[in-house]
């Protein structure tokens, strides 16, 4: 599995790489947040994903709450996620129901389109964690059924 190390300020993200993967990948990619010193302690931690095929019609995707093991937030890639060009990454740390810090990685991670040759394994539909909205009329469309989840995240 590829490892993408990700130091989380209350500014900005910080990677040593941008290179996530291929399209189409399935969890081939493991997110490794550290959490500086004034983002540790938060009620809850959250992801909010925009991939090129969302940004160009107002999407985005959001994790359920994660968990922060040492003060480490770790997110396996879902193939939801894994289209080609650039994914853009937030993090969200929420404090009492509202987003105290929300440190964004400048740029985005890079999705390639999968080599010529090469094959993925068979891929099965899985629960992967994350509400998508495909754009901003989906978003408002299905407002009220998820109202308390966006409320905990955006609020």
């Amino acid at each position: 599995m590829r490892i993408i190390n990700l130091k989380a300020t209350p500014r900005e993200l910080l990677t040593d790489t941008r290179f996530a993967g291929y399209e189409g990948e399935h969890k081939g990619t493991q997110l490794v947040i550290r959490l500086d010193e004034d983002l540790r302690g938060m009620d809850g931690y959250y992801l909010r994903f925009c991939t090129a095929t969302q940004v160009n019609r107002g999407g985005m995707s959001i994790t359920g709450k994660l968990n922060s093991d040492d003060n480490i937030v770790l997110f396996a890639l879902p193939r939801t996620l894994t289209r080609e060009g650039v994914l853009r990454v937030q993090l969200v740390c929420e404090r009492d129901g509202k987003a105290v810090f929300t440190p964004t990685l400048r740029g985005g991670l890079d999705i390639l389109p999968l080599p010529e040759g090469i094959t993925l394994p068979p891929y099965t539909p899985e629960p992967d964690g994350l509400t998508t909205f495909f754009d901003i009329s989906d978003y408002m469309a299905r407002r009220s059924k998820y109202c308390a989840f966006l409320k905990r995240i955006f609020t």
